[in-house]
């Protein structure tokens, strides 16, 4: 009698569980589920942003501690990479980092469009940029995605920049001007 109703409850607790993944209950990348299973994307923003390379004399400026994925220990075009989840709406997984600029803004943005332009990204101008910004869109791996170039404050050459590529986890539509979350 024991092991009937102990073979009983094993089944019944498989049943729920196949049928948790079967529905997206347990599904680490099913909407809803936060940034569990966003390594993949987050790879994929890392080498869309990596092929942009930097303007000659840019220097990334590496955060001193890292958060989601962080940037401690990197020196090329990506110093930040992860997925942004403060519960307040859908997650945000990205790749970027900030850097000290190589001269006036305009030889930045002339480097970020010819580059994104040949990587497949198409130019979206947004005229409320009042820092002078860039913004592209494209698909990566699958997933409408955003880039943008925004300039630390608002002087001609106040020398910082950030460049960020990166995308809902939801797969919602990307458009420019879309408020994104910048971080310095």
């Amino acid at each position: 009698m024991k092991w009937v109703v102990r073979w009983g409850a094993v089944t019944v607790i498989a049943v729920v569980v196949a049928g948790g993944y079967a529905f997206g209950v347990f599904d680490e990348s099913a909407p809803g589920r936060g940034c569990r299973g966003s390594g993949d994307r987050v790879r994929g923003l890392e080498a869309a942003v990596t092929a942009l390379g930097l303007p000659a004399g840019a220097a990334p400026d590496v955060p001193e501690q890292a958060g989601n994925g962080g940037g401690a220990g990197r020196s090329g075009p990506v110093t930040e990479s992860g997925c942004f989840d403060d519960h307040s709406g859908i997650p945000w997984v990205y790749a970027g980092g900030a850097y000290s600029g190589p001269g006036p803004r305009e030889r930045i943005r002339e480097h970020y469009r010819g580059a994104a332009v040949a990587a497949g990204w198409r130019y979206e101008p947004a005229a409320d940029e009042p820092d002078g910004g860039l913004c592209f869109t494209r698909t990566v791996d699958g997933h409408p995605s955003l880039l943008t170039v925004s300039f630390a404050g608002y002087a001609p050459d106040s020398g910082g920049y950030r460049v960020e590529a990166g995308h809902s986890a939801d797969d919602s539509a990307a458009r420019c001007h879309v408020p994104t979350i910048t971080r310095y």
